[in-house]
């Protein structure tokens, strides 16, 4: 069943569940970590980035429920920005993304070593040595509007070829960031069958909008000023 949605925002199809069974088997609250005892890799499955993006928490909740564990290597298990979750509502799920600032913009060493400034950084800080662990990384995001399933693959070859890997889903988006392409001319996109090209030499890609529509602007072309 749909909650039924504000006026501003897409209906919401899922809402938040009690995860206070899950706080924790490590010094990390709500953090668990399962080793196999046998050599491999650690996986971190990584839920709530955005307090809003629940779809996380339901999948976690179906991995706890089930019983996932590796069988080899060790499965970490991480519900990240609790506070904003806890906060969701229905008649406003944007209002509950973050407290105070981006969760997702703070992964810079230069900031996590910065002094804390919000409810956010402090999190970081506190899930950085796990982070810092961790061979591979899933995390779980919702998108803001209707869209398939995809695979947010990063600029990094090891990324994409881990993404590509697991088979799904079908789409894997390679985030070019902020990426700068030095030829003016270059083609980084299609719009239908128009190829999109960079318009001038050291042409750097800005982040998209994450409210895209048709008929808007999806991607920013800058310069870095000298």
């Amino acid at each position: 069943m749909s909650a039924e949605p504000s006026a501003t925002t897409q209906p919401v199809d899922l809402l938040p569940i009690d995860i206070t069974t899950y706080t924790g088997n490590t010094a990390i609250q709500y953090v668990m970590t399962f080793d196999s005892e046998k050599p491999g890799p650690h996986l971190l499955v990584n839920a709530l980035t955005q307090g809003n993006e629940v779809c996380g928490a339901h999948a976690l909740d179906y991995l706890f429920r089930n019983e996932v564990t590796p069988v080899r290597g060790k499965l970490s298990l991480c519900f990240a920005s609790i506070d904003a979750y806890e906060t969701f509502d229905v008649a406003n799920p944007a209002a509950s993304r973050c407290l105070d600032e981006d969760y997702n913009r703070l992964w810079a060493a230069e900031v996590l070593e910065a002094p804390t400034r919000s409810r956010e950084h402090e999190r970081a800080k506190l899930l950085r040595p796990l982070f810092d662990e961790i061979d591979h990384m899933l995390d779980l995001h919702s998108m803001q509007t209707p869209s398939p399933a995809l695979a947010l693959a990063g600029t990094t070859e090891k990324c994409l070829e881990t993404s590509m890997a697991i088979r799904v889903p079908a789409h894997i988006v390679v985030d070019a960031g902020l990426k700068v392409i030095a030829q003016a001319g270059t083609k980084i996109a299609r719009d239908g069958t128009r190829p999109v090209v960079t318009a001038y030499d050291d042409c750097v890609l800005i982040m998209p909008t994450r409210r895209i529509k048709r008929g808007q602007t999806a991607v920013r072309f800058g310069r870095y000023r000298p």
